[in-house]
């Protein structure tokens, strides 16, 4: 359902498992497709990001070709150094999203 859908994008449910759906591979799913790095970065592009990298509040760049801004699959975005700092406090924890506290993979926006 879509609410479930959401709470496994955000990280608010304690185990990540996948949704079953009725689409078929390369088929869209929820206006997005249903590889989940394409549905995390529909969400990212559907926010508001005039305030800039949530860390260090700079704009974010957004050009494909660019290796400045890295995707989360809880859908938030940072520059890239930015987040790489911000694990370097971690190093004993699971990385965790500085906006939403899930346990993310990464990759270039």
């Amino acid at each position: 359902n879509g609410l479930q859908d959401m709470a496994v994008l955000h990280g608010a449910l304690p185990e990540r498992r996948a949704i079953p759906t009725t689409s078929k591979p390369g088929e869209s799913c929820c206006g997005a497709a249903c590889d989940p790095w394409e549905q995390a970065r529909a969400a990212a592009s559907a926010r508001d990001h005039s305030d800039g990298c949530p860390i260090c509040f700079q704009p974010l760049d957004f050009d494909p070709s660019s290796t400045a801004t890295m995707l989360l699959s809880c859908s938030h975005v940072f520059h890239h150094d930015c987040i790489v700092s911000f694990e370097s406090f971690h190093v004993f924890e699971s990385h965790r999203c500085p906006v939403c506290r899930a346990e993310y993979q990464k990759q270039l926006w």
